[in-house]
């Protein structure tokens, strides 16, 4: 109701029947405000400002003032119920100042409260923690679980995030991001970061890094850097355990102890000084803080006859071990092999080197520059800064070679193999050469007198005869052109002088028999030289060896051979051609009659094989009949010799009977056989004087028979001679 007199406001309740006054107006008819037991409504007076809540269950009228002009629609809230999991957020309008109520039941603000949030509490696990901000301060709160977190008025809950678990062997660098301060916490243990110790605005969500603990065993060794000193430090344990770095020490790298055989070496760096140096094994090798293992290498075993050569890069000295020995070679050195060098030493073992009898060494010293030739035999093996250059072979001289050898200071040297005739050898030695000569070799010339000139190297000089082909031009005195053709036989004579005054004898004696020919043609007509080339060539070889050319320059000329000759012109051939075919005609004719003769010969020498044959075949039936007569006689023979001795045994009986007769005398039995062989004598003389008695026969006899001894008589010189 309105007094339109005053103009104020009333409001008249129900139930019941209102009339109104004669001043009021009814401006409108509203309803009660309802409230529930759960419900509350907040009523301010408009001309002080005060407001007030009522509190349902209740069936209520606003004040006039409370309602406004018109009346209002007021808003009917429900209390909150707290539980334990539920709190309020306040601001009071008074103090502009947010709370929070957490009292269990059910709440309804007051006149000058407003209700921001309601919120739940945040049931935090034993594994988790919560991340709240504080929105006045800006500053982060962590709270671990397990518990119920309510947060504050004025802080909002950012994230729930897992604790950090370490095991046993686990642990964790915190460091905080605002003063660096390190911490290490080891486990078993969850651990709770401060909120400086995560990233700003937790993007990675504050994941921490957990490492593992280290097992120090006997080989393990862990290297460690000190962030505030930047030294370095090698942690080992002999007897074993847990290894945890300490707050500002990085664990660079965990290393397990290098194990070096016998036959090995270590070579180790220190990385601070650049320097390197060598553990020999058998051993455990565990490095230093600031050594590095560049490699492990195997020693260098040298056996019987090896050697491996050193030099040392940081003086340059060299040295060279030989074996049988076991080398670790000092850190500075290098190896060097056929000109590389190298720090795999046992790749760059060589062999010493054979020296027999057939073969000698050329060795270079490097410090001195001197060259000097090994001939002593057996193994060598190079000194520090002696290099082999080569193998030089015994060079043999043949009986019929020569050698001329150089040495350094130009003076020569001969090896004649014919002295003795049995050759000769030698070793080139050191800075010598064998003298080198090039001569000119003459080809045989072809049909058309056309040879071939090249030159060869001659290192050793054949002392036989040599043989020297040739092609000349030559004019005789009619002026007719004719190539020359044949041989020239020759022989170096004495080394000394051909190398003193030719280096190409060959060429020397071309050339010059050469000019002999030339001048020996040209004083002759050509039709003398067709009756008498060879007196010609016999005329140049005197002229040659007589005028001393070959003398001086140690060789010997032994003949000259004109083997055919050839016009150069067309005519001049063509005359020879002629005098060929005539001569050609001849010979035919003299083979034509020798063959005529030959078939007569031949029948001649059949006519007289065959009386031979005849001959022959008459002359063996003569020989087998005289071999018949021959055999019969002596068949005959040994008859007769058995008819002889049968007849002849009386004799011997009786003259048996007459020595034994003689004996039993006392004359000895060489006398008893001469009286028998006298008186058969007699016996014999007598029969055959009666046989040339009894016959016609004439009897010749010597004074020798007649046992006469016969002078003659010279009157003129009064002397005798016996006959």
């Amino acid at each position: 109701m309105r007094d339109e007199l005053s103009g104020e406001y009333r409001h008249v309740e129900g139930a019941k029947l209102f009339f109104p006054e004669a001043y009021d107006q009814v401006v409108s008819v509203r309803s009660k405000l309802v409230l529930q037991k759960q419900e509350y409504v907040r009523l301010v007076d408009h001309f002080t400002g005060y407001a007030r809540v009522v509190v349902g269950p209740i069936l209520m009228v606003p004040n006039p003032s409370e309602d406004g002009p018109g009346g209002i629609a007021h808003n009917i809230s429900k209390a909150i119920i707290i539980t334990s999991q539920i709190s309020v957020v306040l601001f009071s309008r008074t103090s502009g100042k947010k709370y929070d109520v957490r009292t269990e039941g059910m709440f309804t603000p007051g006149p000058y409260e407003d209700v921001v949030e309601v919120r739940d509490a945040t049931v935090l696990k034993t594994q988790e923690f919560a991340v709240v901000k504080n929105d006045i301060t800006g500053m982060y709160i962590h709270y671990g679980g397990p518990q119920q977190l309510f947060v504050g008025p004025y802080e909002r809950l950012v994230l729930v995030l897992p604790k950090v678990v370490l095991q046993k062997q686990d642990y964790v660098r915190l460091v905080d991001r605002r003063t660096g301060e390190e911490n290490i916490v080891g486990g078993p243990l969850a651990v709770v970061p401060d909120p400086a110790q995560c990233e700003k605005d937790y993007t990675n969500k504050c994941t921490m890094t957990v490492n593992q603990a280290i097992v120090m065993k006997a080989n393990v060794a862990v290297l460690t850097l000190n962030k505030t000193t930047g030294v370095k430090q090698i942690i080992s344990a002999v007897s074993g355990g847990l290894f945890t770095p300490r707050p500002y020490e990085d664990i660079v790298e965990v290393r397990i102890a290098t194990v070096l055989k016998q036959q090995e070496y270590a070579i180790v760096k220190n990385s601070l000084t650049g320097l390197f140096h060598h553990t020999d094994g058998p051993t455990l090798l565990q490095l230093g803080a600031y050594e590095v293992l560049e490699r492990v290498a195997l020693k260098v075993i040298l056996h019987n006859f090896e050697y491996v050569r050193l030099v040392n890069e940081l003086t340059g000295t060299e040295r060279v071990v030989s074996g049988p020995a076991v080398l670790v070679p000092d850190p500075t050195e290098v190896s060097v092999k056929a000109g590389s060098q190298s720090k795999l030493h046992d790749t760059m073992m060589q062999h010493s080197i054979l020296v027999d009898k057939d073969h000698a060494l050329l060795v270079l010293n490097q410090a001195t520059g001197l060259q000097t030739l090994i001939k002593t035999e057996g193994m060598w093996t190079p000194a520090p800064y002696e290099h082999f250059k080569e193998k030089r072979p015994l060079l043999r001289v043949m009986a019929n070679e020569a050698v001329v050898v150089r040495d350094y200071q130009g003076r020569l040297s001969v090896y004649d193999g014919t002295s003795g005739g049995a050759g000769t050898s030698f070793f080139l030695e050191a800075r010598y050469q064998i003298f080198n000569m090039t001569w000119n070799v003459y080809g045989m010339p072809d049909a058309a007198g056309t040879s071939l000139v090249t030159q060869k190297d001659v290192k050793k000089i054949d002392m036989r005869i040599q043989r020297t082909f040739f092609s000349y031009v030559v004019r005789t005195n009619d002026n007719v052109q004719l190539t020359l053709m044949g041989t020239i036989f020759w022989r170096v004579q004495n080394v000394t002088k051909m190398i003193l005054g030719t280096s190409d004898p060959s060429g020397d004696v071309w050339h010059h028999c050469r000019s002999s020919f030339m001048q020996a043609v040209s004083n002759t007509s050509f039709d003398s030289f067709m009756g008498s080339f060879n007196s010609l060539a016999k005329d140049a070889y005197n002229r040659d060896v007589a005028d001393g050319f070959y003398t001086a320059r140690g060789v010997s000329l032994l003949s000259m051979e004109v083997t055919r000759f050839d016009a150069v012109d067309e005519e001049t051939k063509a005359t020879l051609m002629k005098i060929n075919e005539e001569t050609t005609n001849q010979i035919t004719q003299l083979k034509k009659q020798e063959g005529e003769n030959a078939v007569k010969a031949a029948k001649m020498r059949s006519d007289i094989k065959l009386e031979e044959e005849q001959t022959q075949a008459e002359l063996n039936l003569e020989v087998q009949k005289t071999s018949l007569i021959e055999t019969r006689n002596g068949n005959e023979l040994l008859q007769k010799k058995a008819e002889a001795e049968g007849d002849a045994q009386p004799f011997a009986q009786h003259a048996r009977s007459f020595m034994t007769a003689l004996n039993s005398t006392g004359v000895s039995i060489q006398n008893s056989l001469g009286l028998y062989q006298t008186l058969q004598k007699a016996s014999h003389h007598n029969e055959d004087t009666k046989n040339l008695a009894s016959g016609k026969a004439t009897l010749f006899l010597s004074s020798e028979d007649m046992n006469l001894n016969l002078r003659n008589l010279n009157l003129n010189t009064n002397k005798s001679k016996e006959l």
